[in-house]
Order: structure tokens, then sequence, then C-alpha cells
């Protein structure tokens, strides 16, 4: 179970923290990440909405299911395409 105590110490604790903060051009790899260390870099997001999805999800049929897989299929697609432009 969620203990958003705990998670609020958690926070506190990281903000008060005296971490050296190190500047990257990019992301690092994940075994880079640790408790003690801290990094700084330029990241981006993309939202995407689909439509009126709120009613398309009311009917799990089949063309929901197309419909989703397509939309991810996507989604995935411009995602790798970002990656190998950069």
């Amino acid at each position: 179970m969620y203990d958003y105590l705990t998670s609020a110490k958690t926070v506190e604790d990281i903000l008060a923290s005296s971490t050296k903060i190190e500047s990257k051009r990019t992301i690092p790899s994940d075994n880079e990440f640790t408790f003690e260390n801290g990094i700084k870099t330029w990241v981006g997001s993309l939202f995407v909405d689909i439509v009126d999805s709120s009613s398309l999800f009311k009917s799990a049929n089949e063309d929901t299911a197309r419909i989703m897989r397509a939309f991810c299929s996507e989604i995935i697609r411009v995602d790798c395409k970002i990656k190998l432009d950069t």
C-alpha cells in the first residue's frame, strides 16, 4: 500500500540534501542513477490525446482493440524516430 507520509519525507529529504548535481548533455543510462547523486539534463514530453476516448473505451470490442493497437504502434514509431534523429 502506498504510504504518502513516507513519500513526503523522502521528497523533503531529497530537497534538503547537499547532493552534488552534475550537468549532462544526454539522459544517462539507468546504471548511472543512484540514491546518492543528482543529474540535471533537458528532457521532453509528448502528450497525445485520442478525441472522445472516454466514449471509445465504454465498449471493449474488437474495433476498440484495433484502434488502440494502431494508436500505440504509431506513438512508438514517433518515439523511435525522435530518438534516432537526436
